[in-house]
């Protein structure tokens, strides 16, 4: 079953569908504080919105 199983692609579908309603462009994405922070090259602006 796993990732072949009928429930599984729907629940993923779902979750991305989700994402996407909420902002999310791509991968990695971070929220902090309500911003999302997305892509390798803003983990150290996530990083800094963490610690600010």
């Amino acid at each position: 079953k796993g990732i072949e199983s009928k429930a599984t692609k729907e629940r993923l579908r779902a979750a991305t569908a989700d994402a996407y309603e909420r902002g999310v462009r791509g991968v990695p994405t971070v929220a902090v504080g309500g911003e999302l922070f997305w892509g390798d090259d803003r983990l150290e602006e996530a990083a800094v919105a963490l610690s600010g």
